[in-house]
């Protein structure tokens, strides 16, 4: 995808982030042009490099939705995700993001490039998500009541009756998507564990 994305925006400066208690910034060479490694870094700077980006590019497969994409789109970040099963629970294909086949990347280089080339799709995408996050995963007004909630609803269920759900909690409606395209006959470069 590096490679598309070259041709496609030569200037693109693409980042990747870790987060912890230092903050340890570097620079590598990507392409011949300049690429930044954000490193290990505070909470506040990473927000505030999700707050500067234009598209977000988000890609798991086949793990757990992960709190740094609720960031991103809690800070507004156009996202470009791939279209598996966990990302489906956050993103809505064009509502909340753009949802691209992991395993294509001139399709998520294109993607992200649409993205970049519309500013009024970007600012759509990125107030929904935004709007989307805050509604359904804000610790205090969401997260944390539904929680007290299951534990309290646990508690004062007798044993051995079942599973306990928290009172009035439905999970977001599922993504509507289309059928995934067909795998490439080619194993993915990656090991399965």
């Amino acid at each position: 995808m590096a490679s598309a994305m070259a041709l496609r925006r030569p200037m693109a400066k693409p980042g990747s982030k870790s987060i912890s208690t230092k903050h340890m910034p570097s620079t590598r060479t990507w392409t011949g042009r300049a690429c930044i490694f954000w490193g290990r870094s505070l909470m506040p700077q990473f927000v505030a490099m999700l707050q500067l980006s234009r598209v977000h590019l988000y890609l798991t497969y086949p793990f757990v939705l992960s709190w740094s994409l609720l960031e991103a789109m809690s800070a507004g970040c156009a996202i470009v995700a791939s279209d598996t099963a966990p990302l489906r629970e956050a993103i809505r294909h064009d509502e909340t993001g753009v949802l691209v086949d992991f395993f294509d990347p001139a399709a998520l280089a294109e993607a992200t490039c649409q993205l970049l080339d519309d500013p009024a799709r970007r600012a759509r995408l990125g107030a929904a998500a935004r709007v989307f996050a805050r509604e359904n995963y804000d610790l205090k007004q969401v997260c944390l009541p539904r929680q007290m909630a299951w534990v309290e609803a646990l508690a004062a269920k007798p044993a051995g009756e079942g599973v306990a759900t928290a009172p009035g909690w439905t999970p977001p409606p599922p993504a509507q998507t289309t059928a995934p395209a067909p795998r490439p006959a080619v194993a993915p470069a990656f090991k399965r564990y």
